[in-house]
């Protein structure tokens, strides 16, 4: 028997979005969570802004701890300077917001990079 109910109303989170929390979907039985439970670091705390000069203007840019680590070792992988990168999105961004279209770029690298692609 599968370990998830079906269900059509499906609450985002069972709990606390605080860092440190477990969170756990509504969907899934709590006697069977423990392989679908995800622990927040304590880092994914506020997000924390910093400033780029993007094409001669001054901009800030508002990510989580672990969203800006990812974004320097994507940039170091990569042999460019953080600015570099952070130009390079704005530059294809289209409407988003540039955090926003950050933290996408920096979630496909990382799926790109999994041996497991079924992520769609």
């Amino acid at each position: 028997m599968s370990a998830i109910r079906e269900t059509t109303d499906l609450p985002v989170l069972a709990s606390s979005r605080e860092p440190g929390s477990t969170i756990v979907p509504a969907a899934i039985d709590k006697d069977n969570a423990a392989p679908f439970a995800i622990t927040l670091p304590e880092s994914a705390g506020r997000p924390v802004k910093r400033s780029f000069s993007i094409r001669g203007h001054r901009t800030s840019i508002s990510l989580e701890a672990p969203f800006w680590d990812a974004l320097l070792a994507l940039a170091a992988e990569r042999r460019m300077p953080v600015a570099g990168v952070v130009a390079a999105i704005d530059a294809v961004r289209g409407k988003s917001g540039l955090s926003s279209a950050i933290r996408v770029v920096v979630l496909e690298h990382y799926r790109s990079a999994s041996p497991d692609r079924s992520h769609g």
